[in-house]
């Protein structure tokens, strides 16, 4: 686990936020002062350009007093044919200037080395730099033609000012940023604090339910934000939760009941036939016994197979073939009581478990059986792509609004399915479930027989290729 990861929201949210200021106001810093020393330099570039306009002026008007100057020697200087401007006071007293002949015609003076300009000529003895620094200098120069030859006027001023003036709002700019990120980092950790403490509620309020209290629900804001479509899940969570639990515990009440009844059986009949043992049929002891265990042991197989169905326990089905209207004949074989109509009855293959399968079928008999009046019709054959078997019954039919109920583990209408029938109401969500999981489905109506109409529609297997 990194460093990040152990933040706390809040923290990761103030350091981001931080982070981000830093690098948009070092960024806005960077543009300021590049446009502030581009600006100011842009200034002294035009008072520059003014000033060259004043010196080649005077050069024009009095080429014969430059002619002089530059052919006058100066004490201290080397002889040259350059001279400083500014002592005249043509030009601005921040700015320096030289004014040269090109190429120089006095005989015996010292040429200047080839690239050195007439500012740094003249400037050379005196007490000025010996080389001008553009850093420091917006330079410029211009040829002038004259009587006396072609003249080099170039004039320099100074970037003191603009370098003064750009180091002063630097350092300003070291002051006010960090002070900016300070009040920019304890403002994001207290809006924070702010923005999550109705998250911090729900946590709290979350952590109060238990399995006792999941009727609770969490308070939603009247905000239409994050905030309060988290309590919305959150309390549709619980809906589920809550709705679970109900179902869990009704299915271990469910369950108990059932299999207490089978045991309960067998222990009457054992205790009985032990407290009479002289007179006690032993034989139907026996059978009963028996039938109550095989009822037992299917009970809990219903329920193994089906909990394993529901988690998705099971694989793929078995990819074997299986004719349906034989599954048919095998299952109807165990019915009593009832008049059987398979007038219906065709040749249908679908692909799967056949003992899955044998389970729908027998589970779907058996419950038409258990609520038939007098006759339970069962009818196999093919629509499209589909194998379709109906089972039908005449007895009371179940009302369309408690269709959805008997799909549910121990689900059962108590007038019309009844225990004593028989039925635990496992065998319809069994037989719903193996449908679905062989791409089927499994659909309840009303039967033209008056009772129930349960049809399964299965995918026809497909013949192999040559």
């Amino acid at each position: 686990m990194t460093a990040w990861s152990r933040m706390s929201v809040r923290g990761r949210l103030t350091l981001t936020v931080t982070v981000a200021s830093a690098v948009a106001l070092l960024a806005l810093s960077w543009l300021m002062l590049f446009w502030l020393r581009g600006a100011l330099v842009s200034e002294v570039a035009r008072r520059n350009d003014v000033a060259l306009d004043a010196y080649v002026d005077f050069a024009r008007k009095e080429p014969k007093s430059v002619t002089q100057l530059i052919l006058a020697q100066n004490s201290e200087a080397v002889t040259l044919p350059v001279r400083l401007l500014t002592p005249l006071g043509v030009g601005p007293s921040d700015t320096l200037a030289a004014v040269a002949f090109e190429p120089y015609p006095t005989p015996g003076m010292v040429v200047p080395e080839s690239g050195r300009d007439p500012l740094v000529l003249a400037l050379q003895g005196r007490e000025l730099p010996r080389e001008v620094d553009r850093s420091e200098f917006v330079t410029k120069s211009k040829r002038v033609p004259t009587e006396q030859g072609i003249l080099i006027v170039q004039v320099a001023t100074s970037l003191s000012d603009v370098n003064r003036s750009v180091a002063v709002v630097r350092l300003a700019l070291w002051v006010v940023v960090p002070s900016l990120l300070v009040a920019v980092g304890m403002g994001s950790w207290v809006m924070t604090r702010r923005s999550l403490e109705p998250v911090a509620d729900l946590r709290r309020r979350v952590g109060d339910i238990t399995s006792r209290t999941l009727d609770e629900r969490l308070p939603v804001p009247p905000t239409d934000d994050e905030v309060a479509h988290l309590a919305v899940t959150m309390n549709a969570m619980l809906d589920r939760l809550e709705a679970s639990s109900k179902r869990e515990r009704q299915f271990v009440s469910d369950a108990g009941h059932e299999l207490r009844s089978p045991v309960a059986a067998i222990r009457a009949q054992v205790e009985t036939a032990l407290a009479y043992p002289d007179t006690a049929d032993w034989s139907s002891v026996g059978v009963t016994v028996l039938a109550q265990g095989e009822r037992l042991d299917r009970l809990v197989g219903d329920l193994f197979t089906l909990a394993r169905l529901e988690e998705g326990v099971f694989g793929a089905t078995a990819a074997t073939e299986v004719d349906l209207d034989e599954l048919v004949l095998e299952q109807v074989g165990h019915l009593k009581g009832r008049r059987l109509d398979l007038s219906g009855l065709s040749a249908a293959r679908v692909h799967g478990d056949a003992g899955q399968l044998a389970s729908v079928v027998r589970n779907l008999v058996e419950n038409a059986g258990r609520h038939a009046s007098e006759t339970v019709r069962v009818s196999v054959g093919t629509e499209g792509d589909y194998a379709r078997m109906v089972v039908e019954d005449d007895g009371p039919g179940i009302p369309a609004e408690q269709r959805d109920m008997v799909f549910e583990r121990f689900g059962r209408l108590e007038e019309a399915r009844s225990r004593d029938r028989g039925g635990a109401g496992l065998g319809l969500p069994l037989a719903g479930r193996i449908v679905a999981r062989h791409g089927g489905t499994l659909e309840l109506d009303d039967s033209e027989l008056g009772g129930a109409r349960f049809e399964v529609r299965l995918p026809l297997a497909q013949p192999e290729p040559e």
